[in-house]
């Protein structure tokens, strides 16, 4: 009988870590990885749940890895993920949902760890048939979750960030909130469920199919987006202005708050659109609001960034404080020199 050959994905290495505050960015040393085929083999782990196995789906394993400049930089990504926490969907509607985009790509679902009857919550992975930089990569999961959501399926986007650590198989003991039992007295879990393709099915091929026009109009809705931002900040640099003052109060007209922290990879509370999450950020909250022409952000990440102006605990800003320091390192002056270049000051 012919035995399936292996498919490439197989051996695609992904970033692999304890929790949500295992780091080596101090030591200088490199995470350890696993294979995507190593993923789909798997015994839930019996860690609280912020100390729970954790991947990152790129293959980009240097001690910097859990950043989200260097993975946008120099990831290579070989997954896309879906985390879903609302709805008590259960598991056929959401494998049916993947499928629907997928065709017979493979793909593993499994249940979060405080996943229980009444609250079902869950994680899914999608191997790449080839490796991703990380634009096509973000197009791709913006696909996938802009797919599931008409079905009623909102997944967080947080999972868009390049270095977010995405929660592997893993059911404490207790749940950490409530106390309420997630393993019997025999230590077997009572509510863990999960679904696989297994490996013999081939990965996601992005260059051809359905897939491959879903990413395609995203791509293209990202590009116009960022091609109008750039006409609308160039159309206010070209009014007349005396000095820096007016440079900034130009840019701050012709850019929206809300525009640059997407541009940023800030990602918006599916509850409340005025509520932000940072890049720098650790936390899985929506510590940064909008308010009016300005931002706030409650983030002790933002404030040890130096991002914007430090106001007690917190920090805070304009539009022009976030090309300040995400385009220019924190550098005012030089934000200022690009500016008057460009208005040919």
């Amino acid at each position: 009988m012919h035995k399936p050959q292996p498919h490439r994905w197989h051996d695609h290495r992904v970033v692999v870590f304890s929790g949500q505050y295992d780091s080596n960015i101090k030591t200088g040393e490199c995470y350890q990885t696993q294979t995507l085929a190593d993923l789909f083999d798997f015994h839930p782990a019996r860690q609280p749940k912020q100390h729970g196995p954790a991947f990152i789906p790129s293959s980009y394993a240097d001690h910097d890895a859990r950043s989200h400049a260097a993975q946008q930089a120099r990831g290579s990504f070989v997954s896309l993920t879906a985390d879903v926490d609302s709805g008590d969907h259960a598991l056929a509607v959401l494998v049916d949902a993947i499928t629907a985009f997928a065709g017979a790509a493979a793909s593993l679902v499994y249940s979060s760890p405080h996943a229980r009857p009444g609250d079902r919550r869950w994680r899914a992975i999608l191997p790449l048939a080839e490796p991703a930089p990380y634009p096509v990569w973000l197009d791709t999961q913006t696909a996938l979750y802009d797919h599931l959501e008409p079905g009623g399926i909102r997944p967080d986007r947080t999972l868009c960030r390049a270095a977010q650590p995405v929660f592997l198989p893993n059911v404490p003991r207790r749940h950490a909130k409530t106390g309420e039992p997630l393993r019997g007295r025999d230590g077997e879990p009572l509510f863990f469920t999960w679904r696989s393709t297994g490996i013999n099915a081939p990965g996601l091929r992005l260059d051809h199919g359905p897939v491959a026009a879903l990413v395609a109009r995203v791509a293209g809705l990202r590009m116009e987006a960022e091609r109008d931002r750039e006409r609308r900040r160039i159309a206010s640099l070209r009014r007349p202005v005396a000095d820096s003052d007016d440079l900034v109060a130009a840019f701050n007209r012709a850019n929206s708050i809300t525009d640059l922290m997407r541009h940023y990879g800030y990602l918006t509370d599916p509850k409340n659109s005025l509520h932000w999450r940072s890049p720098k950020q650790q936390g899985t909250t929506y510590a940064t609001r909008i308010m009016g022409d300005k931002w706030f952000s409650l983030s002790g990440s933002d404030v040890e960034a130096r991002l914007g102006a430090s106001k007690g605990t917190g920090c805070f800003g304009d539009a022009f404080d976030l090309f300040v320091h995400f385009d220019h390192g924190g550098n005012r002056r030089a934000a200022i020199e690009a500016l008057a270049k460009e208005a040919g000051l």
